[in-house]
C-alpha cells in the first residue's frame, strides 16, 4: 500500500482522481523502459489501479517505485502481469517454453 505523504488541493477544474492519474502517467512516461510507458492507470476513491504487462518482476517493482507518494492515492491496486518477453508460456514442470518443447519419442 502506498500512502500520500502530504495533501494539497488539486488544480482548479481537476478532481483529485484526474490529478493523480495525470501524475502517474507523467512519472511512467518519463521512464527509460518502454514497458513502463505502456501501463494503464485508473483512479477510484483513493485507489490507483495499474494494469498492463511487463517482461520482468523488476519492472513491476519499478512501477511501484515510480508511483510512490502521488497526492490523493492511499493505495495502489496492482493488476500488472509479468509475462515472458517472447510471449510464450512456460511449462510449469520443465520451465521450457511450451512451443519450443520437442515432441516425445515413443520407446519400444
Amino acid at each position: 500500500m502506498i500512502r500520500s505523504s502530504h495533501s494539497r488541493d488539486p488544480p482548479r477544474g481537476c478532481t483529485v482522481g484526474e490529478t493523480a492519474v495525470e501524475e502517474a502517467y507523467n512519472r511512467l512516461s518519463n521512464a527509460s523502459h518502454y514497458f513502463l510507458r505502456r501501463i494503464l492507470c485508473e483512479y477510484d476513491n483513493g485507489t490507483l489501479f495499474v494494469s498492463g504487462k511487463v517482461p520482468s518482476y523488476y519492472l513491476k517493482q519499478l512501477v511501484h517505485s515510480r508511483l510512490r507518494g502521488i497526492e490523493g492515492v492511499q493505495q495502489i491496486e496492482d493488476q500488472i502481469q509479468v509475462v515472458s518477453p517472447t510471449g510464450l508460456s512456460s511449462d510449469p514442470v520443465t520451465g521450457y517454453p511450451l512451443r519450443m518443447r520437442t515432441p516425445q519419442r515413443e520407446t519400444k
